[in-house]
């Protein structure tokens, strides 16, 4: 053997602790990136609701969340995804919550120019008279 594969041996076998650790920790990302990988697309090429199947007893929220993920996999608006599955999982009092407040910023929106314009001509009508007052005297 010569010299200069006897230094690099050497060299390899006397490592630090902390070389080691590094080595060990890249080797664990790069597998751990691998099977991840390789589950991404195993569910991809199972279809729509693989992702979501793979939490059967999760809350709301979770199930959104995976709606959100499956269809940023596939392409689609994850926020859509996500706020469609979360009225499906929503209880019925949570839902006429949603339309009760929908309806009432609707007609707040609706109603507040309507509203508006009456004071202005109320403040119209209220100048009118006292300049009419005003003249009398």
């Amino acid at each position: 053997m010569t010299t200069a594969a006897k230094g690099r041996s050497a060299r390899e076998a006397s490592t630090t602790p902390a070389e080691a650790f590094s080595r060990v920790t890249g080797a664990a990302v790069e597998y751990a990136t691998y099977k991840m990988s390789d589950k991404v697309a195993g569910l991809v090429g199972k279809g729509a609701g693989a992702l979501a199947d793979e939490i059967p007893g999760g809350s709301t929220t979770q199930r959104a969340g995976m709606a959100g993920v499956t269809a940023a996999v596939r392409g689609e608006n994850p926020v859509w995804a996500a706020i469609k599955s979360s009225w499906s999982g929503a209880a019925a009092t949570v839902k006429a919550a949603i339309v009760a407040g929908v309806v009432a910023m609707v007609l707040l929106l609706v109603l507040s120019p309507v509203l508006l314009l009456a004071f202005l001509v109320s403040l119209l009508v209220i100048a009118a008279v006292e300049k009419v007052l005003a003249t009398r005297r």
